[in-house]
């Protein structure tokens, strides 16, 4: 858990300068109208908490299995897809609202935009919602570490482990 929370750090750190060197360009260039307040923080926490219990189960299953790159690209590209990162979920078919309702990406995606872009403050219920937010980023922290420590074990047993 210290090496996944330390990697979380480093990339939050190395993201934020990203992120900001790319607001203050596109800023420059185009009016940019969001609603910086301290609201965004719960869903941005939760979202990285959700992360690494994804980040662990990856990890986990690469214990077992060494090759999964695309297996791993596969998921991600699942995540942001139904969790209405990278098209309006109003905009998907029915059933890919299913999908995207466990992944703790999609309420947080929903928070950010009903902080940031509509400048509302966040709900306790419904889709964004702090209830929502809590409970799938718990979920998927508590899957990680379930997933990691099965798969660890299961690669003790094969003896896979000795090369690392």
């Amino acid at each position: 858990m210290h090496v996944v929370g330390g990697r979380v750090v480093a990339a939050i750190a190395e993201t934020a300068i990203v992120v900001a060197v790319m607001f203050g360009v596109t800023s420059l260039v185009v009016r940019l109208d969001l609603h910086w307040r301290l609201d965004t923080l719960a869903p941005l926490a939760l979202l990285i908490v959700g992360a690494a219990g994804l980040a662990l189960i990856v990890a986990g299953i690469t214990l077992v299995w060494k090759r999964i790159q695309m297996l791993n690209d596969l998921v991600l590209l699942g995540v942001f897809f139904f969790s209405g990162a990278v098209l309006p979920r109003a905009e998907m078919p029915g059933w890919a609202e299913a999908v995207g309702t466990p992944l703790f990406m999609t309420h947080a995606v929903a928070g950010l935009r009903t902080v940031m872009l509509d400048g509302n403050t966040l709900a306790w219920g419904g889709a964004g919602g702090l209830a929502w937010m809590l409970g799938t980023a718990a979920a998927w922290l508590a899957a990680g570490l379930i997933v990691f420590r099965l798969c660890e074990r299961i690669a003790q047993r094969q003896g896979s482990l000795s090369q690392f």
